[in-house]
């Protein structure tokens, strides 16, 4: 059976950037609820080693390549790129998913020069096939902030171009001082117990969730994010779960008002008032639907809680 593990994607130590030690980092991510994370510090896999001797919490093993012109995030990848001479994107990203591993897109459209000097994205990638995954919710904002926004925008667009890309959260985290919604992470949606293997997995699948801490739930036929299903009328099993967002209720609350479903050109489907229950839909053939939970942040309503990976229809 499988269960939604809040994770943090997108992590930094002393090894480059961050503040955290190792052992630091993976005690705050435990304080935090965190059921695993992903090291990604830039340029360097220095903390690969020191992460294997606190096996308490998995730890997915990558890289943040920091470029002028884009930040490379590579998950469990058997190979590194020289990220200094990158001529021909679409090569090191083959290099790669040729060697295992998987494909990240970071805060794309973060500040960029001088202040986030290569944080925005600006490679001209010619195969999007290339991408596994994109930041399109970034540094514990609200994923309506104009960056984020932007993210969101180009991640529908290459969905719209027939591209199955996950989309992530990523605190980019590299210190305690200074964090917004902190029970803000990716949801990743597993079978059984979570090893750094069943989160590779999930990433490359398209099982996430992005969410300020209630937990959307899902399903039609036994099957949900990441899943592809028969076009045609499908009613959908819709239900919340409140436990992580309790735990963070002291720092924020929240309220879950509305159910949407949004599917190609950003078309809203579905908009409707939540209710545990179901959800019928006339699917079309080809697409994708993706199911969002909007509600009140700390009394202020129109807020966007939780936004789930899209569900595919067949061609």
């Amino acid at each position: 059976m499988k269960k939604w593990y809040p994770c943090e994607l997108h992590c930094h130590t002393l090894h480059s950037d961050g503040s955290f030690t190792v052992k630091e980092l993976l005690e705050t991510a435990g304080a935090r609820h965190l059921s695993g994370i992903c090291l990604t510090d830039h340029n360097t896999v220095s903390g690969w080693d020191e992460a294997d001797l606190y096996p308490d919490i998995p730890v997915l093993k990558g890289t943040e390549y920091t470029t002028y012109h884009g930040h490379i995030l590579s998950l469990d990848a058997g190979k590194t790129i020289d990220c200094f001479n990158i001529t021909d994107i679409d090569k090191e990203l083959f290099t790669i998913r040729e060697s295992g591993g998987l494909v990240g897109m970071a805060h794309p459209y973060q500040l960029g020069t001088p202040i986030c000097t290569g944080g925005r994205w600006n490679y001209d990638v010619k195969d999007f096939s290339l991408v596994n995954y994109m930041e399109i919710w970034s540094e514990g904002e609200m994923l309506m902030t104009p960056a984020n926004q932007r993210a969101k925008k180009w991640w529908l667009s290459l969905l719209d171009k027939g591209y199955r890309i996950t989309p992530t959260f990523g605190r980019d985290w590299h210190r305690t001082k200074g964090n917004k919604l902190t029970g803000a992470c990716t949801l990743l949606h597993i079978d059984g117990e979570i090893t750094p293997e069943k989160m590779k997995e999930a990433v490359k699948a398209g099982r996430t969730q992005l969410s300020l801490g209630i937990i959307l739930d899902v399903s039609t036929g036994g099957k949900s994010v990441g899943d592809t299903v028969q076009n045609g009328k499908s009613v959908f099993d819709i239900s919340l779960d409140h436990t992580r967002a309790d735990l963070f209720k002291d720092e924020y609350t929240l309220t879950a008002e509305v159910i949407k479903v949004i599917t190609k050109e950003n078309k809203t489907v579905y908009e409707g008032p939540f209710k545990k229950g179901k959800i019928t839909l006339l699917l079309e053939k080809d697409s994708y639907y993706i199911f969002e939970l909007w509600g009140k942040l700390n009394g202020e309503g129109n807020h966007l809680i939780s936004l789930l990976a899209p569900i595919y229809t067949k061609k």
